[in-house]
């Protein structure tokens, strides 16, 4: 009995202590080892970017559409009617030693598809004459009374009037939490790889992802949009750095515009960059970059390039800010640079305010010009003729004033 009641001398405390932690390591390793196996899954590493940015970058006033109501945007800008008043400014025009201004005013009808648009112009302080400008859906019309009404016509080709996404809730922290269980069910149904890219560098260099939203998912996105689903895949590269936030997105728009593309980039996605690519081997840009600089009201730094056939790059580089206003925004585009290659072709300015309108009668109603009879243009024979109408204009221009 002493024999049976005789402890176990192998069974001592330090021994027990040993094989529990033992087996705490190998649990934590297999955990450190299932973590780094799933952050290194594209479809993961894409669902937690998606918790950073909707946690994260939203509240980052360096995004490009912080403190912006899209919702708002869209419904009452966009797709609706307005008006805008202002004064443009100009100066150090190329082959014209003198100032000039003009009195801005026009109105945009969304349902109608239309605009009419009319700047008064002024030289120092003598007035000069008018420029008429009007769209109808696709079509734009340029006429110049003063010089005997001499006017032009381009077809787009497509509405010059195209859909906003017409929003059904604000892009918010509250959106992305009520739809965490439609987001991993989406996550489920893309086809993500890497694409063999990056994007910055350090420790901000991103890890680029192909990604391809098939036809018929992600419902909810295009219920938030207010939007028709599309009838053809949704295709874009994503680029995620070591800290899951999302560097880069590149949207390819041909299934909706040929030749275009569209890219966020920036730490907090704070630049929008447009590409359209024309005849020719033109290129046209455009960019969008927010200032986070400016606390007391919205700003965003803005440039455009055009490269053209002949090689020549045209460049205008400003910054645009905005107020809310009642019923509309006060709105000053600030010092803007227009540049060919390095030489100064112009400076200008603007400010003014975009109100919202209710517009019920014809916004051609009472305009004097007979649209059918002005001879509609090619794209070539425009740009062709711009330096020849830019010359005929400051010869007119010197004839009224006597400058």
């Amino acid at each position: 009995m002493a024999g049976f009641l005789k402890k176990d001398k192998t069974d001592k405390p330090k021994n027990r202590i040993k094989r529990v932690a033992k087996g705490l390591l190998i649990v934590f390793i297999l955990l450190v080892g299932i973590y780094v196996v799933s952050i290194n899954n594209p479809r993961v590493k894409l669902f937690i970017s998606t918790l950073v940015f909707s946690e994260t970058t939203l509240k980052e006033p360096s995004y490009i559409a912080y403190d912006i109501d899209l919702m708002e945007l869209c419904q009452e800008y966009l797709n609706a009617d307005t008006a805008i008043y202002g004064k443009a400014r100009m100066h150090d025009m190329d082959g014209f030693g003198f100032s000039s201004s003009m009195e801005v005013k026009g109105e945009r009808s969304f349902s109608q598809k239309k605009i009419n648009c009319t700047a008064d112009m002024k030289v120092l302080f003598i007035e000069v004459g008018e420029f008429d400008m009007y769209v109808d859906d696709d079509t734009m019309y340029m006429v110049v009374p003063m010089l005997d009404d001499l006017s032009y016509a381009f077809t787009t080709g497509k509405t010059l009037f195209p859909k906003a996404p017409e929003l059904t809730s604000d892009i918010s922290q509250e959106w992305f939490r009520s739809h965490m269980g439609d987001i991993v069910e989406l996550m489920g149904q893309i086809s993500i790889g890497r694409n063999g890219k990056s994007a910055g560098d350090g420790m901000a260099r991103a890890n680029g992802y192909h990604m391809v939203i098939p036809e018929g998912a992600g419902a909810f996105i295009w219920e938030l949009l207010g939007m028709d689903a599309p009838d053809h895949d949704i295709v874009a590269d994503i680029y995620i750095d070591s800290a899951f936030k999302v560097r880069r997105i590149e949207f390819d728009l041909s299934e909706v515009t040929e030749g275009a593309t569209m890219v966020l980039d920036g730490d907090n996605l704070s630049t929008c960059v447009y590409q359209k690519e024309l005849p020719d081997n033109e290129l046209f840009t455009v960019k969008m970059v927010r200032n986070a600089k400016y606390t007391y009201t919205n700003c965003m730094d803005c440039s455009m390039e055009y490269d053209t056939f002949k090689g020549d790059v045209i460049t205008a580089e400003t910054y645009m800010t905005w107020e809310k206003a009642e019923d509309g925004v006060e709105l000053k585009i600030h010092d803007t640079a227009i540049k060919k290659n390095d030489d100064i072709m112009a400076n200008c300015s603007f400010t003014g305010r975009l109100e919202k309108i209710n517009k019920t009668e014809d916004v051609f109603s009472g305009v004097d010009v007979d649209f059918g009879a002005i001879e509609l243009m090619e794209w070539r024979e425009l740009r062709d003729d711009t330096e020849g109408f830019i010359n005929d204009v400051m010869d007119e221009v010197r004839d009224r004033t006597g400058l």
